[in-house]
């Protein structure tokens, strides 16, 4: 067995070296391969750099006070906070921001708000006056909606600023909605306009194989109480089951047909209630008359109204879902004179048309003994809410519409400019030109 394995090996040397000394000069030599067993050591991690710091602010300017309040805190109440509730300033939040500190070095002030979160304006002025009544500490200037201002004013919680508002070069429109009993409570950023119209769908019209719409009609000076009755009962007879000529709640209905034939039901300066008045009596029964003909429908009920009343919320719902949309002012009632000889639409109809306002909101100051005069004059706070909204440049200009006979500048309007029909945008112009009146109650 050894001897067998001693000749195995020795064939096995003497066949490499025959191999070895049979290869050509210029043959390469065999590749000889290392298998490492071992692991690789890896490459050092590289440290990542950090990013250089960003450079300090640059201190803000100094800026002089135009009104020195000794360094009140002042509180506002039913405004949100720029600087805790920027969700609600959206895209405008860091200019809020700026102005919020502006504002404190250009009275000396620091600015306390009692609303940080997202709530909306309308809840915060409901929750304030629901405080305020409890008698819990208020805030110094408070933007609560008209009615609740009326109830705190009747009630002794804010401060009667009469001689202040009126001296203080604001605007009619921009106080209109402060009266209370005669006296003013308060004032407002944006001026009071009219602002509930009927809102039409165009292609349902057309659909009923109605040619005219409502708005054509009252371009022409066809649309008094008669001639919208007319035009309903026509379109109710054309329309398939399921739709219906017009839909509008009462109450809306009511207070704009009684306005839009020159009344009122509620005294514009007492906010007395007014009773049995011709405009009144007229409107109730040409009412009844839509109801017994079956004209007017609920808003709750089955079915697709082809006429509606809104505001320019609604219109702006109702044309970022693509209808196809017009306006027309309510009709006017008989007490009402067109003036034939003009063809201008602002100058159709004697200027007692009317029609509701929009929700009016305004400021007013907390009385007491610790209350907002404690701190400042009514005439500050009025400089100083002026200031914060940057209405200076605009009341200039609604100062010299106000002397010239202009209506007041309506932002609300000239935001539906491109979405409307020419002739649709020219009457909701119109319409906010009118004198706006407001369900006092």
């Amino acid at each position: 067995m050894g001897k067998r394995m001693f000749l195995f090996y020795a064939a096995a040397i003497f066949a490499c070296l025959f191999v070895s000394s049979c290869r050509r000069p210029d043959e390469p030599a065999p590749i000889i391969t290392l298998i490492h067993t071992e692991e690789p050591i890896p490459s050092p991690t590289p440290t990542p750099t950090q990013p250089p710091l960003p450079p300090e602010p640059p201190e803000p300017p100094e800026i002089t006070p135009v009104v020195d309040l000794g360094g009140a805190v002042i509180g506002f109440g039913g405004v949100p906070n720029p600087q805790a509730a920027a969700v609600l300033y959206g895209e405008y939040a860091e200019i809020w921001q700026r102005r919020h500190y502006e504002i404190e070095m250009l009275f000396n002030i620091t600015m306390a708000f009692d609303a940080i979160g997202g709530r909306s304006i309308v809840t915060l002025a409901e929750e304030l006056a629901e405080r305020m009544f409890e008698g819990e500490p208020a805030a110094d200037i408070i933007l609560v909606d008209r009615a609740g201002m009326e109830q705190l004013a009747r009630a002794g919680l804010v401060e009667d600023i009469t001689d202040a508002v009126l001296n203080s070069g604001l605007p009619e429109a921009y106080y209109a909605a402060g009266w209370t009993d005669g006296r003013l409570y308060g004032f407002s950023v944006t001026p009071l306009v009219a602002d509930s119209f009927l809102i039409y769908d165009k292609a349902l019209i057309r659909g009923a194989g109605i040619g005219e719409m409502p708005g054509n009609l009252f371009d022409r000076g066809e649309w008094d109480w008669n001639d919208f009755y007319d035009y309903c009962l026509i379109l109710n007879n054309l329309l398939l089951p399921g739709y219906y000529a017009i839909s509008v709640e009462s109450a809306d209905l009511w207070e704009n047909m009684v306005y839009s034939n020159g009344g009122f039901l509620y005294h514009p300066e007492t906010g007395q209630s007014v009773q049995n008045t011709p405009s009144i009596l007229q409107t109730k029964e040409f009412i009844n008359r839509l109801e017994v003909y079956n004209i007017l429908h609920s808003p709750d009920g089955p079915g697709t109204a082809v006429i509606t009343a809104g505001n320019a919320d609604d219109l702006a719902v109702m044309l970022e879902a693509g209808m196809e949309i017009g306006i027309v002012p309510y009709p006017w009632g008989p007490n009402i004179k067109i003036n034939t000889g003009f063809a201008a639409l602002e100058n159709m109809l004697t200027s007692n048309y009317r029609a509701t306002a929009s929700d009016a909101r305004v400021f007013a100051l907390a009385a007491g003994e610790q209350g907002a005069l404690a701190k400042a004059d009514a005439s500050d706070y009025i400089k100083l809410i002026i200031t914060y909204y940057g209405l200076a440049d605009r009341l200039e200009e609604e100062r010299e519409r106000e002397r010239l006979g202009l209506p007041p500048l309506s932002s609300r309007a000239a935001a539906f400019e491109d979405l409307l029909a020419p002739d649709d945008f020219k009457r909701l112009e119109w319409l906010y030109s009118r004198p706006a009146m407001i369900n006092a109650n």
